[in-house]
Order: structure tokens, then C-alpha cells, then sequence
């Protein structure tokens, strides 16, 4: 499973949903700096089951959100994704703010590398297993580099991959769809016991910003930790991203 790690702003005030089970979920968006580009933010929707309404989040709250990425799709049959929050606590202001996002799981198929203005991308997808009975999440991630990798990654193998999240809206045939993507700074494969290959990292190293991410206080997300699902909601209720 996923680990998020973000500081940001809140955008607005937090919605408020019901599931049909009765739970309240509330459901806000924050304003995240780039881990390399500070002066540019990304804007990620986050969702958190809480107690009561009194503790919500409101307007220019400065918060640090810690969860996992998961997916949904929206009434129209768009694929959306968030942050499943497994807390929210409110912090003060710093210069800087964490964006941090660890993910595991298989690709969906070979890995592509394309040489772009200069530079060398590798970009694959990963899905992401929750366990039984809950749906993979599918996360794209691409890796950024001075030199053509010496290597690839094939359908099917695993994949460790750390980086920041960055969100962008495309239109298509008068359509915006949300495409998040992780920007890996370190990807590994891992290797099975019996294969005689042993573990192979590929290191951003000097190609990227060497700044340590600000891993202080990581929680590690339990697997079974409750999914505010929003196939629970109620069916007057609107998800406000």
C-alpha cells in the first residue's frame, strides 16, 4: 500500500458527506508546493473519516495530511484520485513543506523510455493492490534523467518507487479529466529468491534534486484501515472536487 506525506494549505472549507452506514467523511483540497519548483503548487483532494463536524478543516488551514493514494470513479465515469487521509493535523506554517509519496505494487505493462528535448523520460503505470474485495489503484510514474537508463522494467515485475505527486488537468473533446502522476526520484525492482539477478535500484542520483525528503514521523498505513469509499455515499451526495 501506498505512503503519502504532504503539507499544504486548505483550498476551502471541508465538505461534509455521510456514508450510507452513517459515518461522516470530510472531504477538502490542498494546495501542495512542488518538491523541486516551490513556487508552483498542485492541488490534491484528500478524504478523512472523522467523529464529528466541530474537528473539520476550514479555509487557509495550514495542514499536514498523512495516507495513501486511492482511486474512485466520479457519476459521469471518470477515474479521479486522492489521498485517503489516516490523519490531519493541523501545523504551522515552514518554508518547507513535504511532498512525499511511496507506492509498491506490478506494472501494467513495459516500462516506456523517450528522449524529450534533451532528456531521457521513463514512464510506466503501477497497480497498486488494497487486498481482497477493494479495486487496485493505478498510479502512472515517470523518471526524469540526463542519460539514456541502461535499463528497463518489464510487465509484471514489482516495483518500489519514491517521489512527489504532481497533479495536472487535461481537456479532451470539452472533457477535464485529473491526471496525477508520481515524480520517482528512486524506483527498485524487486527480484524473486530463485532468479539469479539480484536486486537492481535505479538512482535518480546527481539528475535530480538531492534534497532529503523530510521523513519525521511516517506513519506506516495499516492494510486494514477503514476506506471512506465513496461508492458508500449516499445517493444525494455530491463528492465537491
Amino acid at each position: 500500500m501506498s505512503m503519502v506525506v504532504i503539507s499544504g494549505n486548505v483550498v476551502k472549507d471541508a465538505a461534509i458527506r455521510k456514508t450510507t452506514n452513517g459515518k461522516l467523511v470530510e472531504l477538502f483540497t490542498v494546495a501542495v508546493s512542488r518538491r523541486f519548483k516551490p513556487e508552483d503548487a498542485d492541488f490534491l483532494n484528500v478524504s478523512k473519516i472523522i467523529e464529528n463536524e466541530n474537528g473539520a478543516v476550514t479555509k487557509g488551514d495550514s495542514v499536514r495530511v498523512t495516507g495513501y493514494l486511492h482511486s474512485y470513479k466520479t457519476k459521469e465515469g471518470q477515474t479521479r484520485m486522492l489521498v485517503n487521509a489516516r490523519s490531519v493535523t493541523r501545523v504551522v506554517q515552514r518554508k518547507y513543506r513535504p511532498n512525499l509519496v511511496m507506492i509498491a505494487g506490478r506494472l501494467t505493462k513495459d516500462a516506456e523510455i523517450s528522449e524529450i528535448n534533451g532528456r531521457w523520460r521513463m514512464r510506466f503505470t503501477v497497480a497498486e493492490n488494497h487486498g481482497e474485495n477493494r479495486p487496485a489503484t493505478f498510479v502512472q510514474v515517470e523518471q526524469w534523467k540526463k542519460n539514456e537508463p541502461k535499463f528497463t522494467i518489464h510487465k509484471g515485475e514489482f516495483v518500489y518507487v519514491m517521489g512527489s505527486i504532481q497533479v495536472s488537468n487535461v481537456e479532451k473533446d470539452g472533457v477535464w479529466y485529473q491526471n496525477v502522476r508520481i515524480l520517482a526520484e528512486d524506483i527498485e525492482t524487486a527480484i524473486s529468491a530463485s532468479s539469479s539477478r539480484k536486486e537492481e535500484t535505479m538512482d535518480a542520483g546527481k539528475n535530480t534534486d538531492s534534497s532529503a525528503a523530510d521523513t519525521n514521523n511516517i506513519e506506516t498505513v495499516d492494510s486494514e484501515m477503514e476506506l471512506p469509499d465513496f461508492s458508500e455515499l449516499s445517493d444525494d451526495c455530491e463528492v465537491p472536487f
